[in-house]
């Protein structure tokens, strides 16, 4: 699981970008072990990266 800025207390600070709410970045780390998936970026979009 690769993931990106997730909103916790650990990613506070000024000039991030793509913060995830800490419920989107759960669900999609939860279906992708359910799917069993070898690489997954957090949010998806950080695939682009």
């Amino acid at each position: 699981i690769r993931p990106g800025f997730v909103d916790t207390e650990m990613a506070k600070g000024e000039g991030l970008f793509w913060i995830s709410p800490v419920q989107k970045a759960a669900c999609q780390i939860i279906s992708a072990i359910k799917s069993k998936r070898k690489i997954v970026y957090v949010t998806h979009r950080w695939r682009m990266i």
